[in-house]
């Protein structure tokens, strides 16, 4: 063979052995199932305003699984999306659209956020409840309307649920509580949900936190709400709710937030309540709570905030609050107590910031411990029978922010050294002061003068 024969050959060689590896080494396919990027494209085309570009880069021609902001896979079938939470956005985010009835078909999805849309309207789609292996759904802060679907009830591996911030609306169907076990946060507040809290509550035993304020729900806090003793935080306030406390709660040994205010209670403060070791927040206002504040309560060494305002709570303050070392928030105004104040209460003298007392019965005069509440921002103690008769001198080394003494028996010419005082705020109105106004009021941010 001769050398441009020799040469022709080996061309002829490489030639052929190209094209058989380029036919073994096809193109590598996409990772996204196709039936997975259907959906989520189908989920795209149901957004008709994306202004920051969210889903800029689901396109068709892409893979789902590589390419797509937010969505994350395992093998080739889609276990997260759209993961707003996680995209770390440095602006607000913000769409405008429905959810997409198809976003049941994407039967490995184990987490789905599309929370903080704003816009995103209509009905939560019935299929969600086909999510067999839905870990977490993330809706909050968006227009959604409609019912809770009941079809969540098949949804047994489901660990969070928040939907906060809608207008969802209805009643909650027992049937759903019952079957979500595993779940551990529950969040539905600031919704349009009415009804009674299923009893049912009580078999998700593994919950640490229940939110369910401002909506309309109405009816008696369940019983079985203390077979919950994992719960953290039941936050309840700001509905029509009835009945009593219950007694169960005090089951509750890892509660620390307990928010039942602003609802239609009645019933007493459970004297049980010093087994809810763990509690830090108490906040019980504007019910109809009748009864004495437990002596019980002081037991509660970790207690940072106690909101008892707005009751018919009657009788004495206990002087074991003097032990609540760390004691934050004391509102109990507008209730019926009597008595003195407690002089224990002058212990607080590290923690001690917000005092509101007023609106009750009490009697004088303000004990002379509070002279080492040297935290005190605010202390009201207005309209109260006192019978303080002059402003007490601890006042010229006990000056909180603001100071509210109205209708509290004084009277007479106000004290001159108010002129050097550092009061932001005092009401002394509603008193019996004689005099003419000193001209040093002037230098008060906030000075209630009526009727003194």
């Amino acid at each position: 063979m001769d050398v441009h024969s020799r040469k022709d050959y080996i061309m002829f060689m490489l030639f052929h052995v190209s094209i058989i590896f380029a036919s073994s080494s096809p193109m590598i396919p996409k990772t996204c199932h196709p039936s997975d990027e259907e959906v989520l494209l189908d989920l795209k085309s149901r957004i008709t305003e994306d202004p920051i570009g969210l889903l800029q880069t689901w396109t068709p021609r892409t893979d789902c699984c590589k390419d797509w902001d937010g969505v994350s896979c395992s093998s080739d079938r889609v276990v997260s999306c759209p993961g707003v939470f996680s995209l770390d956005v440095p602006m607000d985010t913000w769409m405008t659209g429905t959810l997409s009835p198809f976003l049941g078909n994407l039967t490995f999805l184990e987490f789905l956020d599309l929370s903080n849309l704003k816009s995103i309207e209509g009905p939560i789609p019935t299929e969600f409840g086909k999510l067999l292996h839905l870990n977490h759904i993330f809706l909050g802060y968006n227009n959604l309307t409609g019912s809770f679907p009941v079809t969540f009830k098949n949804l047994h591996q489901l660990k969070t649920l928040y939907l906060r911030n809608n207008h969802i609306s209805g009643s909650i169907h027992s049937d759903i509580f019952l079957n979500l076990t595993s779940l551990e946060l529950l969040d539905m507040s600031e919704n349009n949900l009415s009804g009674p809290i299923p009893y049912s509550i009580g078999h998700m035993e593994s919950l640490n936190k229940i939110d369910l304020h401002e909506n309309n729900l109405s009816g008696e806090i369940p019983e079985t709400i203390g077979r919950l003793k994992k719960l953290v935080t039941l936050h309840l306030y700001s509905n029509r709710l009835t009945g009593v406390i219950p007694n169960s709660i005090c089951n509750l040994s890892k509660l620390e937030d307990l928010s039942v205010y602003r609802n239609i209670l009645t019933g007493n403060i459970p004297s049980c309540i010093d087994k809810l070791i763990s509690l830090k927040y108490i906040k019980l206002g504007e019910n109809n709570l009748t009864g004495s504040i437990p002596p019980s309560i002081g037991k509660l060494s970790g207690l940072q905030q106690l909101h008892c305002d707005n009751n018919r709570l009657s009788g004495e303050l206990p002087e074991s609050l003097g032990n609540l070392t760390n004691l934050i928030e004391f509102y109990s105004s507008s209730n019926q107590f009597t008595g003195r104040i407690p002089p224990s209460l002058g212990n607080l003298k590290g923690s001690l910031f917000f005092l509101d007392l007023s609106r009750n019965r009490l009697s004088g005069p303000i004990p002379s411990e509070f002279i080492k509440l040297q935290n005190l921002q605010l202390l009201s103690l207005s309209f109260n029978p006192l019978g303080l008769g002059k402003i007490p001198d601890l006042f010229q080394k006990l000056q909180p922010f603001q100071l509210f003494l109205a209708g509290t028996g004084l009277k007479g010419y106000l004290p001159t050294w108010l002129a050097a005082s550092s009061f932001s705020t005092l009401d002394l109105s509603s008193n019996a002061f004689t005099g003419k106004l000193p001209v040093w009021i002037g230098n008060m941010t906030t000075f209630f003068p009526e009727s003194i």
